[in-house]
């Protein structure tokens, strides 16, 4: 007879001689019957329990390979088999796992891990291969130059922000007429281009990172102080005005602030003596400095000494006459004086007079000073003369 299957209880089917069965560890209790023939009957075998085992799960592989330093990685695995739980765990190396969840440790140091997918109602326990994860450098934050305004004359120390890691920041100039060495920048002349490039290196967790090109602005410097030297003129004279000071290729210009004097060019025309006169030098600005003022500067207007001045009577007299003192030139408004400075000689106003004859004096006239003059001084030697006798004839 033929042998045919039953499922007796569980959760088991058949098919035939072909049994499914179902959940590992669940019920599946069958019976087989041989038919009945021409000789015999039929027959059933005792009802028997089918034991269903756990299967093994599919390869599990760790497709999560690459990692960035500083950047998380979720893990991730492709492979198993049912419902079991993936954990994680760290083989060797720097790294940590947290869940699915690797923080890596440094760029280019070993990172080893393995998966685990756990067994459920019908899979048993299944784990990767350990698996290397390499750990690559990160990219830099931007890095942005902050030096951005420099002065003729003075050196600037570049300094950028941003970027990451310990990597020195060197520096390059892309255009332009400055300079530099190390992060000290020699600036061009005011208003010239100054383009640079700061670039910060890689170590051991970041790539390099250069900044933009960025322009740095060349500003006009300050002028040193500028000083008024030319501080005491003369009634009448006309004095050069001169500074000590100042800086670059300028020219220097005169404003008379307060005070009788006047000023063109350089050339400065003084008042009254001892009249207020009060200056300011300007030096223009050029191509690298800024203008700059003197202080307000008083300029002394001194009296000025006459010129000119000469007794103009005649050198000699005869005794027993008189002769009148006259004189010439000075141009202040003060009186004339005069005094017998040696000899004998008698004066009385402008009248020179001597006693005797055969002698010399020397006589001084003094023009008097004024407001805008000092006073002057001349003198003059007058012979005295005797008389004449006429001879007696016989």
């Amino acid at each position: 007879g033929t042998l045919s299957w039953s499922v007796v209880s569980g959760s088991c089917t058949v098919s035939g001689s072909t049994l499914t069965p179902g959940d590992a560890g669940s019920s599946c209790v069958v019976r087989a019957t041989k038919g009945s023939d021409a000789n015999y009957y039929s027959k059933d075998s005792a009802d028997t329990s089918v034991s269903i085992g756990k299967a093994a799960q599919a390869t599990l592989t760790v497709t999560s390979t690459s990692a960035t330093y500083g950047q998380s990685l979720a893990l991730t695995a492709t492979g198993g088999s049912g419902l079991g739980g993936l954990v994680w765990a760290k083989v060797s190396g720097t790294c940590t796992v947290s869940g699915s969840t690797l923080t890596p440790g440094d760029a280019g140091s070993s990172c080893v891990v393995k998966a685990t997918r756990v067994t459920d109602t019908n899979f048993l326990e299944v784990s990767s291969s350990n698996t290397t994860i390499s750990i690559a450098r990160a990219a830099q934050a931007a890095l942005t130059v902050t030096s951005t305004s420099a002065t003729f004359g003075q050196t600037l120390s570049l300094t950028t922000s941003g970027g990451s890691g310990t990597g020195a920041v060197t520096w390059q100039i892309m255009l332009g007429t400055c300079t530099v060495s190390g992060s000290t920048l020699t600036p061009g002349d005011a208003g010239s281009t100054c383009t640079v490039k700061a670039s910060k290196a890689q170590d051991t967790n970041y790539w390099s990172e250069d900044s933009s090109n960025t322009s740095i602005t060349i500003n006009r410097a300050n002028q040193s102080t500028l000083t008024v030297t030319s501080t005491s003129a003369t009634y009448g004279q006309n004095y050069t005005l001169t500074t000590s000071g100042g800086s670059g290729a300028g020219a220097v210009t005169w404003t008379v602030v307060s005070g009788t004097c006047t000023v063109s060019g350089s050339t400065l025309t003084p008042g009254n003596a001892a009249s207020s006169c009060v200056v300011r030098a300007t030096k223009a600005l050029d191509t690298n400095y800024n203008a700059v003022n003197s202080s307000n500067t008083s300029v002394t207007v001194n009296k000025a000494p006459q010129s000119g001045l000469a007794v103009s009577n005649a050198a000699t007299f005869v005794t027993g006459s008189s002769l009148s003192l006259t004189a010439t030139g000075g141009q202040s408004s003060g009186s004339l004086t005069w005094a017998v400075s040696s000899g004998t000689c008698a004066l009385s106003g402008t009248s020179l007079t001597a006693t005797r004859g055969g002698i010399s004096c020397t006589v001084e006239v003094t023009r008097a000073g004024d407001s805008n003059y000092l006073a002057s001084t001349d003198s003059l030697v007058i012979t005295v003369n005797k008389i004449e006798i006429g001879r007696a004839h016989v």
